[in-house]
């Protein structure tokens, strides 16, 4: 009963709070992306969110997720305990809009994979609106390091991993390195070397 006064509290909200255009495009996510995350726990979550309290349900694997951000533009959520989605709305030239989804998996260190689809789910090449990036492309040995110095540290990076993060604010895409089953001294020697890349939306792809 609590749950559907609240759901009722919610439906009478002014139309201005609501982010609309997420909320659609999230509860409309196939089931086959989130199977264990259906429609009716996606509706759930957003209900939640709009009458302001903790947006958190039990997934079907019995673990809570929570919906941490929503906005018209934007979604994030905590799936599980080592598992997170981001969710970014990308206007495109000629006013259609793609959505690009960060899903990150935390074991020893984060892992991220970054896909993209059209508002209504269909899937959309990930080089047609973004350049490949290679977790190799963020080290660089600076000028004032040895060749034989940053070869040495290049042999503590293993396996290749990185994170990726998106901002609805400048509509970013912001890759670092992850550095799995690293001592803290190693992590700060390589700290030297390491890069952190960001690319933003034109409105045509990520440059």
């Amino acid at each position: 009963m609590r749950i559907c006064w609240m759901i009722l509290l919610g439906a009478l909200l002014p139309a201005g709070v609501s982010a609309q255009l997420m909320d659609e495009v999230f509860k409309a996510m196939p089931d086959t992306l989130l199977p264990y995350l259906n429609k009716e726990k996606r509706t759930e979550l957003v209900d939640f969110y709009h009458i302001g309290v903790k947006a958190e349900t039990k997934n079907k694997l019995d673990e809570n997720t929570v919906l941490d951000t929503l906005t018209t533009g934007m979604a994030s959520l905590r799936l599980s305990e080592s598992s997170t989605l981001q969710l970014l709305m990308l206007p495109r030239q000629g006013g259609d809009t793609i959505v690009c989804a960060v899903k990150t998996f935390f074991g020893e260190a984060p892992e991220s994979t970054v896909a993209f689809y059209t508002r209504d789910w269909q899937g959309v090449t990930a080089d047609s609106v973004m350049s490949e990036i290679d977790a190799r492309s963020l080290v660089a040995r600076p000028d004032t390091m040895t060749v034989e110095r940053y070869e040495a540290l290049l042999k503590y990076i293993d396996p290749w991993m990185m994170e990726a993060r998106v901002s609805e604010a400048d509509l970013s895409l912001t890759w670092t390195l992850s550095l799995p089953m690293l001592s803290e001294s190693e992590k700060k020697d390589l700290k030297d070397i390491v890069l952190q890349r960001k690319i933003k939306w034109n409105g045509k792809r990520f440059n």
